[in-house]
């Protein structure tokens, strides 16, 4: 799901994913409602972080893969690792 509906728009994640390989979808895109209580079932949280001008932010976020096989179930959850 994307952390940033201002910058991540389904046109531009969906170029991205096809580079990927072609078994791998963009499974999870709620409509704007609906972004709060799929961020609740799948424990993920992002916040908006103000930059330096008024114009920039960069985004804080969760950094964590679900994989589903075709029926909507999850085969593996990868969470990146803290760095030190």
């Amino acid at each position: 799901m994307p952390v940033d509906p201002e910058r991540d728009t389904q046109e531009l994640l969906s170029k991205y994913a096809s580079g990927l390989r072609s078994k791998f979808r963009l499974p999870v895109w709620p409509p704007d409602g609906d972004r709060k209580g799929v961020q609740g079932k799948f424990r993920m949280f992002y916040q908006k972080v103000p930059g330096n001008t008024a114009f920039s932010y960069s985004m804080d976020h969760t950094e964590s893969s679900y994989v589903f096989d075709p029926k909507g179930y999850i085969l593996s959850i990868h969470q990146a690792r803290a760095s030190a």
